[in-house]
């Protein structure tokens, strides 16, 4: 499957669909389509001519030229291609069958006709069938699995999807992660004609540690290699404790990990025969750049799946060094045992408790990697939400979670930006001690928190030269006097004179509240009305809408426009679908996923999405382009699109001008750019709260 994968990646696909066509629990074949830029007829039978090699650039994936044919007829019966070029807007479509003939072994190749070529490269899907691309149909699967027990059936299916993710995660986890490839996987049933939702085929990435094993790695160290070559190693030692991305057991992980174009050719790692696989270097791994001049002495296998190294490569190798410190390969061996063996040694460092959900994945393994988790603890959630306005966290041992006012967020930016994330660190490993307790606080640690709360409160309101100023902007007004109050910090004895526009759109900690706006019955009254409607009782999205509706409706209307013009963000109002749209954009769902996941329509989600991050001037749609929405464009007009968003002044309002640049309306552009897997359209935290708050305006 990654042989035919990368015949995408040259023909410039930058979106792969598999699809398994089952009927049933039976797999009676499968599909991996591209958007790339396809084949005309003759190019097509050459492609497929058994023992036929085209010339291969340095860039490109493919090298021996048998990929296509022979993954293909090592898995099925009969392999079918459709593709479709787009000359001079008129879209060409071919195909070509090979299937052994009738009773005998021999491979036989037949055309087929434009107009079935059209039918099978439209088959079962009406959103990827326009533009160019390629459909590589495999019918007739070799080693399915035909059990006459369908639940066994479904049971092998389920898993040979789930390791093919993983395993296409792996080889291709550089481009996936920079945004340059997406794989999507799904299943077809042909007796319904429905297919379930797709799946998102994850970057696997064998050095995503953040803490590495031993400071001073990974090193670099290189070696003069045989002839004018140069051979070049980054050693990695992984953390002993550490959350390792990878399955199964670390110890079957070490090894060489040797790359071409950025993708991987091992898909086993080993050592390649330079030392002995052994549990003490199970922390050791080495990543390895194999260029043009490298492929005499370190030679990818015909599969693409392996590389052999020739003696005078590995002794080049072996002999690499750092030029500044003068370690060597040796020496890097010796340092990974070393800290695997320390590892095992009685320690005094002390694990914490795992975090369950409310920080980036990232930030979590890194945590583990430093602490490792305790054992027999249960996982602890940090959320933000609104609590009694003079409470900075609250400790929750029954719910097993660590509250932090959503209030505030707004010092920090959000919830969900690097200063909240580092806040929200560094306030659990104050804390979370208090987690290992099994049932209650004592009073003294009740009291020890309070203290706790109380002086974080004051810190964030401190107000001398040197702090730096808050803007408050946003926060409701009783909310910060009761935070004032809490924190013990009286208002000063002369008022600053401030015009109302000041006072109204930031204050420096410290600044007087005027008195007609904030009083003490005024904050008792609403804080028991938000008694009364717990956000407890609120689903997450209405939490966030009230949220933001009440800080909304104490910003001055003068303020927003003004914020609005400045950032030049759409302002008309959205309801609660489209919020629940964005949200799940922006935690990387793509179209499809929402759709399926909605159940709605691409089409629907997309206007959605458009009207939420371009406003209503990127809706115009015209019936004659409709094919040229989603992925129907060539690479070469994506290619000329994406440089014309990017180089625009303003990327909220670049739409109508690139779809005057391109020919297509601002819709399909708008479609085009949101489904790019390299999202250039900017999601900050500036849209995200616009957004947010445009939708509470309708709540």
């Amino acid at each position: 499957m990654a042989d035919i994968i990368d015949n995408s990646i040259d023909a410039q696909a930058d979106t792969v669909r598999i699809r398994f066509l089952v009927r049933g629990a039976s797999l009676l074949g499968m599909q991996i389509r591209d958007n790339g830029t396809g084949m005309d007829k003759a190019t097509l039978e050459n492609a497929l001519r058994l023992g036929s090699r085209r010339e291969y650039s340095s860039s490109d994936m493919g090298h021996f030229g048998i990929g296509l044919k022979n993954a293909s007829m090592g898995y099925a019966q009969t392999l079918t291609v459709y593709t479709t070029t787009v000359v001079e807007g008129e879209q060409l479509f071919a195909g070509l069958e090979l299937s052994p003939r009738e009773g005998d072994t021999d491979i036989q190749a037949r055309s087929i006709t434009p107009d079935r070529a059209e039918e099978g490269y439209r088959f079962g899907n009406d959103v990827y069938s326009f533009g160019s691309g390629t459909v590589v149909e495999w019918a007739g699967i070799k080693g399915a699995s035909n059990s006459p027990v369908p639940a066994e059936r479904k049971e092998w299916l389920n898993q040979t999807i789930e390791s093919l993710r993983l395993g296409l995660g792996l080889v291709f986890h550089r481009l996936l992660s920079a945004g340059d490839l997406r794989i999507e996987m799904d299943v077809l049933d042909l007796a319904t004609g429905g297919s379930g939702a797709p799946r998102s085929v994850d970057p696997l990435d064998p050095f995503g540690y953040k803490v590495p094993g031993r400071r001073g790695f990974p090193v670099q160290l290189s070696a003069a290699g045989p002839g004018s070559t140069e051979v070049r190693a980054t050693c990695h030692i992984l953390p002993p404790k550490g959350h390792d991305k990878l399955p199964g057991k670390k110890v079957d992980w070490q090894g060489l990990y040797i790359y071409r174009n950025n993708r991987l050719l091992t898909l086993k790692a080993g050592w390649h025969g330079l030392v002995a696989p052994k549990n003490d270097l199970k922390l050791a791994r080495v990543e390895i750049e194999l260029t043009d001049d490298l492929l005499p002495y370190a030679s990818p296998t015909p599969e693409k799946n392996d590389v052999t190294l020739k003696p005078e490569y590995g002794n080049a190798l072996m002999a690499a060094a750092d030029a500044a410190s003068g370690g060597d390969f040796v020496g890097y061996l010796d340092q990974a045992v070393s800290v695997w063996k320390d590892s095992n040694k009685r320690s005094t460092a002390k694990p914490i408790t795992e975090i369950g959900s409310g920080l980036p994945s990232d930030v979590v393994n890194g945590l583990c990697d430093s602490f490792g988790w305790r054992a027999n603890k249960e996982p602890v959630d940090i959320v933000w939400r609104e609590i009694a306005e003079d409470d900075l966290f609250k400790v929750d041992l029954a719910d097993r979670t660590l509250t932090i006012n959503s209030l505030y967020s707004d010092v920090f930016g959000g919830e969900d930006t690097p200063s909240s994330f580092l806040f929200s660190t560094l306030l659990y490993l104050l804390t979370e001690a208090n987690f290992t307790r099994e049932s209650h606080l004592r009073t003294s640690t009740l009291d020890h928190l309070e203290q706790i709360d109380t002086a974080l409160l004051a810190a964030i309101h401190a107000s001398n030269d040197d702090a730096p100023s808050i803007d408050f902007k946003g926060m409701p007004q009783d909310a910060l006097a009761a935070l004032l109050t809490a924190s013990r910090r009286q208002p000063p004895a002369s008022p600053v004179q401030t015009t109302p526009a000041e006072t109204s759109t930031s204050m420096r900690p410290g600044d007087s509240l005027p008195s007609e706006e904030v009083r003490t019955e005024d904050v008792t009254e609403r804080a028991s009305v938000a008694a009364e409607t717990a956000p407890d009782a609120l689903d997450p999205l209405e939490r966030e809408v009230k949220h933001e509706a009440s800080k909304t409706a104490l910003v001055p209307p003068d303020v927003r426009r003004a914020t609005h013009e400045k950032r030049k963000l759409p302002s008309a109002p959205l309801d609660r679908l489209d919020l629940e749209i964005f949200e799940k954009y922006c935690a990387r769902d793509s179209i499809t996923e929402i759709a399926s996941a909605l159940e709605l329509t691409d089409n629907a989600v997309v206007k959605s999405l458009v009207l939420s991050v371009f406003g209503p001037e990127a809706l115009e749609d015209d019936a004659t382009l409709a094919p040229y929405h989603g992925m129907l464009y060539t690479p070469e007009e994506r290619s000329r699109i994406l440089l014309a968003y990017k180089t625009a002044d303003d990327p909220y309002s670049a739409v109508p001008s690139v779809a005057k640049q391109v020919g297509r309306t601002p819709f399909a552009i708008a479609w085009k750019l949101l489904d790019s897997p390299k999202r250039p359209v900017p999601i900050d935290k500036h849209v995200r709260r616009s957004v947010r708050r445009r939708a509470a305006v309708l709540a």
